[in-house]
C-alpha cells in the first residue's frame, strides 16, 4: 500500500470520542471542550496516534480510574471545571508521554498523584484553584519547562524549588507579601522568562532580583506598582510594563542588553537621561496610553549611542 494511502486512511478512522465530542485529524485533538460534560465520554481504541485531549469548560468533578487508557494522551486540557481530584491510574498507559496537562480554575488543592507520576511533563499550569500543595517526589520535576501558577491568598508553594529547569515563569494573582526573599533560588540559573501579573505590587519584589540570566519581563495588572527595579537583570532584552501607577520611567541603566521596551495604561509622563546605558540597544519602544505630551528627549538623546531615533524606534 502507498504512503499516501495509508495517509488516507489514517484519516478516515473514527473518532474515538462520542458524541457530542468531536475530532480535528489534524493534530490529532479529541474536543469535548464546553459541552456541559458532568462525566468524562468513554473512549475507544485511538491507534498509535498521540491525542490530545481537551475536556474543559465542562461540569466535571473528577477523571475516572483507566478513562484515557485506549488513547495515548500528549497533552491533556481539564481547565475551567470543578475537579478537585483525579484517579491515580487516568493517565495509565501515558505517564511517559503527557508533556503538557492544564489544570486551571478547579477546585484542586493538592497536586494529585496521577500528574505526581508524569516523568516528561514539560509544560504545567495550575492558577486560579483553591490552594495547590506540590508534593516532594514529583517525577517531572526535572523536565517541567513552562509553569503558571497563583491563586489569591495562596502562599508561595513550598516544594516549588524541585523546579530547577524551568525556563519560562508566570506568577498571576498571588499577593507579593506571600513571595520569600529565596522564591526563585533555584531557578535563577535557567528562567528566561518571568510574567508577574495581577499581582497588585506596589514595587518589584527583591526575590526577582537573583533572575540573572532573565531576558523577557513583563509585569501586567499590578495597579499599585510605583517603582520598578531591574538593577541585577543585565541579561534583560525585553521589559513589557502595562497597567501600573508608574509616573517615571524604570531606570535601566544598567540594562546594556536591552532591545524592546513596552509601557502601556501607565501614568508616566518624565524620562530622565540618566535612565539609559550610554550605549543602549533599544531598538523597539512602545508608550501606549500614558501621560507624555511629547516625545521623550531622553529617547532621541541616548537610544543607539546617542544617534537620532531611526525607523526602527516606534512610539504609540
Amino acid at each position: 500500500m502507498e504512503l499516501t494511502t495509508l495517509i488516507d486512511v489514517a484519516a478516515r478512522l473514527p473518532c474515538p470520542a462520542p458524541p457530542p465530542c468531536t475530532c480535528a485529524s489534524e493534530g490529532d485533538i479529541i474536543d469535548c471542550s464546553d459541552k456541559g460534560l458532568t462525566d468524562v465520554p468513554g473512549i475507544s481504541d485511538g491507534g498509535q496516534r498521540l491525542w490530545t485531549v481537551d475536556i474543559s469548560h465542562n461540569q466535571l468533578t473528577t477523571i475516572p480510574k483507566r478513562a484515557f487508557e485506549n488513547i495515548t494522551v500528549v497533552s491533556l486540557n481539564m481547565s475551567h471545571n470543578q475537579m478537585s481530584t483525579l484517579s491515580m491510574d487516568c493517565l495509565v498507559g501515558s505517564n511517559d508521554v503527557v508533556t503538557s496537562v492544564h489544570m486551571e480554575s478547579n477546585q484542586f488543592w493538592y497536586l494529585p498523584n496521577a500528574i505526581d507520576d508524569l516523568t516528561n511533563l514539560q509544560t504545567l499550569t495550575m492558577q486560579d484553584n483553591t490552594f495547590i500543595i506540590l508534593g516532594t517526589s514529583m517525577s517531572f520535576a526535572s523536565t517541567l519547562q513552562y509553569l503558571t501558577i497563583g491563586s489569591e491568598n495562596m502562599p508561595w508553594p513550598k516544594y516549588i524549588d524541585q523546579f530547577n529547569a524551568v525556563t519560562d515563569l508566570t506568577v498571576t494573582g498571588l499577593p507579593c507579601s506571600s513571595l520569600p526573599f529565596d522564591a526563585f533560588f533555584n531557578m535563577a540559573d535557567k528562567m528566561k522568562t518571568l510574567v508577574l501579573q495581577n499581582n497588585e505590587c506596589d514595587v518589584m519584589p527583591e526575590s526577582v532580583q537573583v533572575l540573572t540570566n532573565l531576558e523577557h519581563l513583563s509585569v501586567i495588572g499590578n495597579h499599585h506598582l510605583s517603582s520598578l527595579d531591574t538593577h541585577n537583570l543585565t541579561s534583560l532584552t525585553s521589559l513589557h510594563v502595562e497597567n501600573s501607577s508608574l509616573t517615571i520611567m524604570p531606570n535601566i541603566s544598567r540594562g546594556p542588553n536591552l532591545q524592546s521596551l513596552y509601557i502601556t495604561s501607565s501614568p508616566v509622563r518624565s524620562w530622565e537621561l540618566d535612565a539609559l546605558p550610554y550605549h543602549s540597544k533599544l531598538r523597539n519602544i512602545t508608550l501606549d496610553h500614558t501621560d507624555f505630551d511629547h516625545v521623550p528627549s531622553a529617547s532621541s538623546s541616548s537610544i543607539n549611542g546617542g544617534k537620532p531615533v531611526d525607523e526602527e524606534h516606534k512610539y504609540i
